[in-house]
């Protein structure tokens, strides 16, 4: 580790505590004016231009740049969005929050090694998670699908499903169990309350797979993230990355992505909103994860995450999100230019998740060079044979 400028890390630290610090307490009025977020989007094509997409910024007004509001009279500010007070993910975020004063109280001294990790800068950098979220580079090669798998027992995201999702006891032996099926990626949930995880499944994950000897898969720390000190304990216990809710965090979304930099590690933005995208791009985020689902309303838009694809530039590696439960699904996804999708609650529902994952690994698409044309795999005239 190489020791940071104590001004800078002091500043920064402070920066992401001062948004992260004494939320849900200031009483907002939702703008009026504010667009449908899951209003119809332009093919991607119409921004193409001799079969590639444009990286160039878009405008977002067609498409709509914020969240409406449901109750525009009882909304209040969070992180820079507005929620419901009786909102499932507000009670989250309070809760974390209280949850974090105690992490950082049980880690006060200066050479506590999670102090360490945001009080030196990282002397090197892992890679692992973007190395494993994209199979086929090359332009000409056919474009294939990486699976994550998110491990969850619970999940809080609406009321209308069942909150028990899998009762799995044995975490390792689940890991194992979706890594040999061909998922490249997985998700380990360390919230207890709400998703139905710890950081003792974090452990035995990681143990199991150092204990192979062999290369482990990218292993990444899914929580609430209200505080870069969640971040620090998740890589202390082995995670490869984290995840970070463009929704959760708002205008201190760049402080914490700076901070997964600072400690040399990757981190996945989840977004949902065009907006969400276009702040999470500004603030150079080079993995982001759109979710179908809407954490603040609780509804599901199945077609959100290809309705925003055409916003995001090549280089960015995407995973699509939420609802995704067949091979016909993610492939079409896959064909719109995802590099990688998220499984949950379907690795447990209809066909067996390892079967699910690989008839999704296994699936041959387009070329990258036609990816977001609106062809699909299945009506090209070659061969298509798994491989």
């Amino acid at each position: 580790m190489r020791r940071c400028c104590g001004t800078a890390v002091a500043f920064l630290l402070a920066t992401c505590v001062e948004h992260a610090g004494g939320l849900l307490s200031t009483p907002s009025t939702a703008s009026s004016s504010a667009l449908s977020r899951h209003a119809s989007f332009p093919p991607r094509s119409t921004y193409a231009a001799s079969g590639r997409r444009s990286t160039r910024r878009r405008g977002l007004g067609q498409a709509g740049s914020g969240r409406e509001r449901a109750s525009s009279s009882t909304a209040t500010t969070t992180m820079g969005i507005a929620y419901n007070p009786n909102d499932e993910l507000r009670a989250i975020v309070q809760r974390k929050q209280h949850e974090t004063k105690s992490l950082l109280a049980a880690h006060t001294a200066s050479d506590d090694r999670l102090q360490m990790r945001l009080s030196y800068g990282a002397s090197e950098s892992c890679y692992a998670l973007r190395s494993a979220l994209r199979r086929n580079k090359g332009q000409e090669q056919d474009h294939q699908a990486v699976v994550v798998a998110d491990m969850k027992r619970r999940s809080p995201t609406s009321a209308e499903l069942p909150p028990d999702v899998n009762a799995f006891d044995d975490p390792a032996a689940w890991a194992s169990q979706l890594h040999t099926a061909g998922a490249s990626v997985l998700m380990v949930n360390t919230d207890g309350p709400a998703w139905g995880g710890s950081l003792s499944d974090l452990d035995k994950v990681v143990a199991h797979f150092k204990k192979l000897g062999k290369t482990p898969p990218p292993i990444v720390a899914k929580d609430v993230i209200v505080h870069p000190m969640q971040m620090a304990q998740a890589l202390e216990k082995g995670a490869a990355g984290t995840v970070l809710i463009a929704c959760v965090l708002g205008p201190a979304l760049c402080d914490f992505m700076d901070a997964a930099t600072m400690m040399g590690t990757e981190c996945i933005v989840e977004v949902h909103t065009p907006a969400e995208v276009e702040k999470a791009l500004e603030h150079g985020a080079s993995v982001i994860m759109v979710n179908n689902w809407d954490r603040i309303t609780g509804k599901l838009y199945p077609k959100q995450a290809k309705a925003v694809r055409h916003l995001i530039p090549d280089q960015v590696l995407t995973i699509a999100s939420g609802g995704i439960d067949s091979v016909e699904q993610a492939g079409r996804l896959t064909d719109e230019g995802y590099d990688a999708v998220v499984l949950g609650r379907s690795l447990v529902s209809g066909a067996s998740g390892p079967e699910l994952i690989r008839g999704i690994v296994d699936r041959v698409g387009v070329p990258r060079s036609m990816l977001g044309w609106g062809v699909k795999a299945e009506d090209l005239d070659y061969d298509r044979r798994k491989r």
